[in-house]
């Protein structure tokens, strides 16, 4: 029989700090080396989740239409609330079961920026007004818009669209300045 004696106290053998703070560095710079690609594809992926809905929400106005022969109206009593605006596409009538959130959005939850060319006279001095209804020959347009990675509207979309239209894109980075926008004719 083979046993194997104990060992005493003085033989016992660990780590020492030297190899604990190794250790620790190999870590922290594997982490810093992951994270950055980790971050990137997280934004990479809330873009395509942001086209995503404004393409479904497209495919729902353009639905409106075939049914009513005009987009939901954006009357000027609805400015302050964006779900007031898209709510036709949810009730009489549902073309989408609900209506999907701006992935950037800020403090609290909202939907995505919509505008059509059934405006009254209060909004023809913005920009956006002059895009949908810049051709006398088309019956309606709209536009919708995401805040994008940057988290703001360049559009300015919240008081009527009175800022520059400013594509979001990417080859100047992930996070770079910039909206995802959407237009309908």
């Amino acid at each position: 029989m083979f046993t194997t004696p104990l060992k005493s106290k003085e033989s016992w053998s660990g780590f020492t700090l030297i190899e604990l703070l190794i250790v620790i560095a190999i870590v922290l710079t594997l982490i810093s080396i992951a994270l950055p690609n980790f971050l990137e594809a997280r934004m990479r992926a809330k873009v395509v989740r942001a086209e995503a809905d404004l393409r479904s929400l497209a495919t729902a106005l353009e639905s409106y239409r075939l049914d009513f022969k005009e987009y939901p109206p954006t009357p000027m009593e609805s400015l302050g609330n964006r779900f007031f605006r898209l709510s036709f596409l949810t009730t009489p009538v549902s073309y989408m079961h609900s209506i999907p959130l701006e992935i950037f959005g800020k403090e609290e939850p909202e939907p995505y920026a919509y505008w059509s060319a059934n405006l009254n006279d209060a909004m023809k001095y913005s920009p956006i007004y002059y895009f949908l209804f810049e051709e006398k020959d088309k019956e309606g347009r709209w536009a919708l818009f995401s805040r994008g990675p940057d988290y703001d509207y360049e559009a300015a979309v919240e008081e009527g669209g009175g800022g520059l239209l400013m594509y979001y894109n990417p080859t100047n980075g992930s996070s770079s300045n910039g909206d995802l926008m959407r237009f309908g004719i």
